[in-house]
């Protein structure tokens, strides 16, 4: 790839990137919310509607890390295309520095789950013993007793910034760290490459 392909590509990062903490300040701001009346009791219309941005705030998050990674680390697969998708992750990978595997933001699990959350409900209608089901949870693990955790599905425990799926722990906090240190880094290439883009088109 030429440095002016390479800045389409890492422009797109960028902005992913920037929507990602969008998300952020959205679930943030979720969660300060107040789901009381104004004569102090509980507006369980209120407190539904702040317990759905917090979850499409995290979807919106997961999104666009996703989209980040896919950038980074696109699927793997067979054929030309995924041969020059492959080589154009490891180059966008090496001009940025980043590992080949082993950061926050080339897991797409969580993502995956929620994209594909019909064939996870199927899952569990398969296999649940009891039939419990809950999704959609705020709050500490261990809030609800009697659940076996495959019978849970969407929980987010603010105090520890960790998504729980179905007994599978995320940490939110490590993928907002990532998206935040990546940035700068992106912005130094990208001017890099601009520059060398310049001299390119001039010679």
């Amino acid at each position: 790839m030429n440095s002016r392909e390479i800045v389409v590509y890492l422009n797109e990062a960028e902005t992913q990137c920037r929507m990602a903490i969008g998300a952020v300040i959205a679930l943030n701001n979720a969660m300060q919310a107040d789901s009381k009346s104004e004569n102090g009791t509980q507006d369980w219309d209120r407190f539904r509607f702040i317990q759905g941005e917090i979850f499409r705030s995290l979807h919106s998050l997961l999104t666009h890390a996703s989209n980040i990674s896919r950038i980074f680390w696109p699927p793997v697969g067979r054929g030309q295309k995924a041969e020059i998708r492959g080589r154009r992750g490891v180059v966008l990978r090496q001009k940025v520095g980043l590992p080949d595997e082993d950061h926050p933001l080339h897991k797409r699990t969580l993502r995956d789950h929620l994209e594909h959350f019909d064939e996870r409900i199927d899952h569990w209608r398969e296999t649940s013993i009891r039939k419990n089901y809950a999704q959609d949870l705020v709050g500490p693990k261990g809030m609800i007793a009697g659940f076996e955790e495959t019978d849970m599905m969407r929980w987010y425990d603010p105090e520890r910034k960790c998504f729980m799926f179905r007994g599978e722990e995320f940490d939110i906090q490590e993928l907002v760290t990532a998206i935040e240190a990546l940035r700068p880094m992106l912005s130094q290439v990208i001017e890099r490459e601009e520059l060398e883009a310049r001299r390119g088109a001039s010679s």
